[in-house]
């Protein structure tokens, strides 16, 4: 399961007015040579009166104030009349996840009715208005309107800054945090309107304003925690060391559902998954403070939830929904239940590291195979192998965020193709339950898997029992 941010989606959507003048022979030389003048209503009439307009990320350059997270959801302009909830509500065409403030720079292009697609500037950003949207509130995290009559402009530039001041002053008129609004962004160009982008951004909570980092130690023990992490309910620390980076590991009680004895599994997961990714990914994670976080069960965030969520970037499991080192098929407290642990340790891996390396550097090997698993998932959910939201378009409240789309889609994958699934497993968001499945209905993410991830053969020397495997 991925973290659920309790924030609202931040959606930016730019909008492209036609307004201004400018001579007829300049702007139409200008589009003669693809560029429209989204400020130029000469320029862009030569558009015609059926264009569609498409708005990117361009670029996101990460800036100093680390204790910042941005979310970006980019919706395609995909959407089906019928079909499973994400089909009909939106699907993502790139998700990207910052651990810093950040300056986010888009860009724009029309395609008019012969085909043609052309560059466009001088185009303004416009907000979708949280107070009049037709969104439910507990959709807004999976969809955004794409209501040209509900939007609000904001200014006219290519470029955004996401940090602290923004969220400060934006809250309560581009986005409500306590109503769950997201704020959405779009261009417009005369009466078009182009896909939404959409923005969770969030910073520390605590009282000084940053993330902490947990102190590591002996990872070889489990020790108990001091001061605040003892006090607010985190009885118990250890860490996995992986290329000279200890990864820190927070326990709430090692006594509760057989905690202790299931520290030594979840270990033996993160130092394989660290250990099979170059250094740079767990010296990201390090870098970012991020911790795993062990709970006892599916009730921590009355206990500890504030806490951890002020204070700390972090991946949650819990204890009632993953086992202990026993290396039969029958293995402690999981009687026809997946083991959660190999999912929530790869959300951790990839949000916090290759997510993070794919963002500071797009044309790095990470940022390369986080749009490789964008394009994947993007097909996947067109094609109708994987649905995220499940099948029903007419629920009224999603339980999953769509920036997390893609990393349900690796973990569903992974299980699939490791056969980590228990016999009998009906995948309830993808249509591959088993190795064989996935190579029948998703030929592509096999290969994926193949590219970037340790052999069938490694993984199930390493963790034996597993009755599928």
């Amino acid at each position: 399961m991925v973290y659920k941010l309790t924030i609202p989606t931040l959606v930016l959507t730019t909008m492209l007015t036609a307004c201004g003048g400018g001579s007829s022979g300049g702007k139409t030389a200008s589009a003669s040579k693809g560029v429209i003048d989204a400020s130029s209503a000469n320029s862009v009439v030569t558009l015609g009166s059926n264009y569609s307009l498409h708005l990117s990320v361009k670029s996101i350059t990460p800036g100093t104030d680390k204790n910042v997270n941005i979310d970006i959801t980019q919706y395609g302009n995909t959407h089906k009349a019928s079909g499973s909830f994400a089909q009909v509500h939106g699907i993502p065409e790139r998700n990207y996840k910052t651990q810093s403030d950040a300056d986010i720079t888009f860009s724009v292009t029309a395609t008019n009715s012969a085909g043609k697609t052309f560059d466009v500037e001088n185009f303004s950003i416009y907000y979708e208005n949280f107070n009049s949207t037709s969104t439910l509130e507990k959709l807004a995290i999976a969809e955004v309107e794409n209501n040209i009559n509900n939007v609000v402009r904001w200014k006219q530039a290519d470029t955004v800054t996401i940090n602290k001041q923004f969220i400060l002053d934006a809250t309560g008129v581009k986005f409500n945090i306590d109503q769950m609004r997201p704020m959405n962004l779009y261009v417009r160009v005369g009466n078009t309107l182009s896909n939404g982008v959409q923005f969770v951004p969030s910073f520390a909570q605590s009282n000084s304003e940053t993330f902490a980092q947990v102190s590591t130690n002996d990872c070889s023990v489990i020790s108990n925690t001091t001061g605040d992490l003892l006090v607010k309910g985190i009885k118990q620390k250890t860490c996995v060391e992986a290329h000279g980076y200890k990864i820190p590991l927070l326990i709430e009680d090692k006594s509760a559902n057989n905690s202790e004895a299931k520290v030594a599994h979840v270990k033996n997961i993160m130092q394989y998954y660290l250990g099979s990714f170059p250094a740079e990914v767990t010296k990201a994670i390090y870098d970012s403070k991020a911790a795993m976080a062990f709970l006892s069960d599916e009730l921590w965030e009355g206990r500890v939830g504030d806490f951890l969520e002020e204070h700390y970037r972090f991946q949650d499991l819990f204890a009632t929904e993953t086992t202990d080192t026993t290396t039969g098929e029958n293995k402690p407290d999981l009687a026809m239940k997946r083991d959660a642990a190999f999912e929530e340790i790869i959300h951790f891996v990839h949000d916090y590291g290759v997510m993070n390396l794919a963002v500071q550097s797009p044309s790095s090997k990470w940022g390369v195979m986080q749009k490789e698993l964008d394009v994947l998932n993007e097909k996947a959910i067109l094609t109708g192998s994987y649905f995220p939201n499940g099948q029903d378009s007419t629920i009224v409240e999603a339980d999953l965020d769509a920036e997390s789309y893609d990393q349900e889609y690796l973990a569903y994958s992974l299980y699939a193709y490791y056969d980590l699934n228990f016999k009998g497993y009906n995948a309830q968001e993808l249509s591959s339950a088993t190795f064989a499945e996935l190579q029948a209905n998703d030929p592509a993410m096999v290969k994926f898997m193949e590219q970037h991830f340790p052999t069938r053969a490694a993984l199930k020397a390493k963790f034996p029992g597993y009755p599928n495997n």
